[in-house]
């Protein structure tokens, strides 16, 4: 009976995690989407010539790692378990860096050099996966 009472009692923190890590999972996911439609859309405009296009789809890359930066920290909010509010906001800072960086974009000009950008993406984000898994 104590041991049934102990587990109702927890239920409703790992409710609560399991949500959060959720809600940070589907922040993750559309935010990713948002800088690789971007970043690709850039290294087409190069390849078309087209730099002024090319230049404003940088913007819109870079502007997404913040607006997913954010989207965590709203997203972890509700978020009671230190490990996960942790690795939100170490994710968040890191995905700040990188869009601050200006040497973000250095040498990526062909859709080959696409995958180590989002590969550095990836990377900041490695922080949830381990709270959440």
């Amino acid at each position: 009976m104590r041991r049934r009472q102990a587990m109702l009692a927890v239920a409703p923190a790992l409710l609560a995690i399991v949500a959060g890590c959720a809600a940070l999972t589907a922040a993750v996911s559309s935010g990713t989407v948002a800088f690789g439609t971007q970043a690709g859309a850039m290294v087409g405009h190069l390849a078309g010539g087209n730099t002024a296009a090319a230049g404003k789809a940088r913007t819109a890359a870079v502007a997404s790692l913040g607006d997913l930066a954010g989207r965590l920290r709203v997203a972890a909010r509700p978020a009671t378990y230190a490990p996960v509010l942790d690795a939100a906001d170490v994710s968040a800072r890191r995905l700040e860096a990188l869009a601050a960086d200006p040497t973000l974009f250095a040498g990526v000009k062909t859709r080959a050099d696409l995958p180590e950008l989002i590969n550095r993406v990836s990377v900041s984000v490695v922080p949830l996966a381990g709270a959440c898994s």
